[in-house]
């Protein structure tokens, strides 16, 4: 019996080899469904719609204004050096660390100990836009500021409070690593979600290398206005941004998918015309 099916899907091959010039999977697609329901072709449905034309960047203009952070210095107390307790609980505030590249000859990188207000962060974090942007970090006593990137961010499990930040100084050139969220659009307007079908957001953040300018594209936004069931919005990396790289080689990212019988929405457009 092994023997038999394995003759017929050697022929299969071979068939598909010939016509198209190379083996491609649709043979032992066919000889599957031909084996497994007797000959007769199943009823597949309505093919997936492509959600590339709903999908688009967020790149702010060439010479935009970088957001910007006040910042304080820390100073050391006493033997145990930052009292960071007392700066999280009664000041309010963040303890940060601005990482410098070392210089040639120099093992640790230099760091700069700052702290900035809660209140301050948290409006960034809310957004998703604290490892997608470049800072413009003013410190008290310093007369320029620093263009700094997030690398790390700890926040406290139980709480969500945030614990620390670590930034690095911006070099245009040179490759970070950056997370860009991805945000939904007219959610609200989207006929086809009204009439029954279901949304599924799969990835917040697209992790991707940066080498380029301060000017970081800033998020994906998928537009659901015109969108119609079924669709899955797969993220395409021939559209990228210039300067942008994937992190996993060969991974398409499924943003989201929508599902739904497309009746709904026929009908819709049939109430709509008349």
């Amino acid at each position: 019996m092994l023997l038999n099916l394995r003759a017929q899907f050697q022929r299969c091959a071979v068939r598909a080899a010939t016509q198209h010039g190379t083996a491609t999977q649709e043979p032992f697609r066919q000889f599957r469904r031909s084996y497994i329901y007797g000959g007769v072709q199943p009823k597949t449905g309505p093919p997936k719609r492509h959600g590339a034309p709903f999908i688009r960047w967020i790149i702010p203009e060439v010479g935009s204004e970088l957001p910007t952070l006040n910042a304080k210095p820390r100073e050391r107390k006493g033997r145990r050096g930052y009292d960071l307790n007392h700066l999280r609980e009664v000041e309010n505030r963040v303890p940060i660390s601005i990482e410098k590249r070392a210089p040639p000859g120099v093992a640790k990188p230099m760091q700069i100990e700052a702290s900035i207000a809660t209140k301050d962060l948290m409006a960034v974090v809310d957004k998703n836009m604290l490892f997608s942007q470049v800072f413009n970090i003013k410190i008290e006593g310093r007369d320029e500021p620093i263009k700094a990137i997030c690398a790390t961010y700890d926040d406290d499990q139980n709480a969500g409070n945030p614990m620390n930040v670590l930034f690095t100084y911006f070099e245009p050139g040179k490759r970070y690593k950056i997370q860009v969220p991805c945000f939904l659009e007219n959610f609200d307007d989207c006929f086809a979600l009204k009439k029954g079908a279901v949304l599924q957001k799969m990835d917040d953040f697209i992790p991707v290398y940066w080498k380029g300018d301060e000017h970081i594209p800033k998020a994906i936004v998928i537009d659901l206005e015109k969108a119609k069931p079924p669709t899955t919005f797969k993220l395409q990396w021939d559209s990228i941004p210039e300067g942008m790289t994937q992190r996993k080689p060969d991974h398409l990212y499924t943003l989201a998918t929508m599902k739904g019988s497309r009746k709904y929405y026929r009908l819709g457009e049939e109430e709509e015309d008349e």
